[in-house]
């Protein structure tokens, strides 16, 4: 780092817990992550970053700025919380000593980079590198064992991976009514960092999308039911009772009328079940099945409603300066420090 002038100072990244031989008290931290002291440049820091704007500015009164002022040499700047191993490689990037910067990283440390990124609104000052690391780990993306690259991509503004990514959660993401949580691959979207108004969004999507298909699944019993007239090809009543009769069974025997049960499974899920729906058909001289039958009808309608779910348009949230457990501690003097759509 820099030779240490008026302005410098070291960054002592350490969990308190983890120092001690406990788990992380932080969920940003790793379990065996080893205490770093780098020396940086307050006015480097500074530039690329608004929350150390805020906390070491010139004109800042946090202590963390007043301290740094009133110090001849070796201010420490204390950064509890802050996984160590993610700290270094954006210091060094930031502080242009690339000989330092690894070419590669594992998807951990990418994870953990774009977690302290996110935190001190840094992410554009090595989006040259991000582009760089993440090659070896792209192709994982759409694996639900690699859920956190909903969460990088976000933090990084990768459109490429958060758009289809995001579609590919509505239609495979189940909510779990016990943690509250929505699930992809066994794994709840907050425990990978995604932002809440991106649940949200993806949520509002998968129980739009479920609730028109049950809408139109529902639509032919109260058709079937009505008596007046008949849907049969042939003019035949019977056909519409079998039809009727089948239909019945067929809810029943998948609690069609149960909704809650069905916004907890996945799209695909729901998709599946109403799909697998059988008519059994009323038939004298002939088969009714390929003339009579509403499925062919259902069945399209349902795939046009999977087929107009849109992919999440990433430049329609706004990206936080700080996760909202860190408002405190600026005393909310950051803006934005909300998630929300735009």
């Amino acid at each position: 780092m820099p030779d240490e002038q008026p302005g410098n100072f070291w960054v002592d990244t350490e969990d308190a817990a983890n120092a001690a031989g406990y788990p992380p008290l932080s969920r940003n931290m790793r379990a065996g992550s080893l205490r770093k002291s780098l020396k940086v440049s307050s006015q480097v820091m500074c530039l690329v970053s608004p929350v150390f704007r805020a906390m070491l500015g010139p004109s800042s009164m946090f202590k963390e700025a007043c301290e740094l002022r009133a110090s001849t040499s070796g201010y420490v700047l204390q950064l509890e919380g802050d996984d160590p191993e993610a700290f270094v490689p954006i210091l060094h990037i930031l502080h242009c000593r690339t000989e330092k910067v690894p070419s590669t990283i594992s998807f951990e440390d990418l994870f953990h980079i774009a977690i302290v990124c996110d935190k001190y609104d840094c992410a554009l000052a090595v989006a040259v590198w991000v582009d760089i690391w993440a090659q070896g780990w792209s192709g994982l993306a759409f694996d639900t064992n690699y859920s956190e690259w909903m969460f990088i991509s976000w933090a990084f503004c990768l459109p490429s991976v958060f758009e289809p990514l995001s579609r590919k959660i509505v239609m495979e993401g189940r909510y779990d009514d016990i943690l509250g949580q929505l699930l992809w691959g066994g794994r709840s979207l907050d425990e990978v960092m995604v932002p809440d108004p991106v649940i949200s969004a993806i949520l509002q999507l998968r129980s739009d999308a479920i609730k028109a298909i049950l809408d139109d699944t529902e639509s032919y019993l109260d058709l079937y039911s009505n008596a007046e007239g008949t849907r049969c090809l042939y003019q035949v009543p019977e056909c519409d009772v079998m039809i009727l009769g089948s239909i019945v069974r067929e809810f029943r025997k998948r609690g069609l009328r149960n909704r809650e049960k069905f916004l907890l499974m996945s799209l695909n899920e729901v998709v599946a079940s109403i799909k697998g729906i059988s008519i059994y058909f009323y038939s004298e001289a002939f088969f009714h099945g390929d003339t009579c039958s509403p499925l062919p009808e259902l069945f399209a309608k349902i795939d046009k409603i999977c087929e107009s779910i849109e992919e999440l348009k990433l430049e329609r949230f706004s990206k936080g300066v700080v996760w909202r457990k860190y408002k405190d501690a600026f005393g909310g003097k950051l803006e934005p420090l909300e998630y929300k759509p735009v």
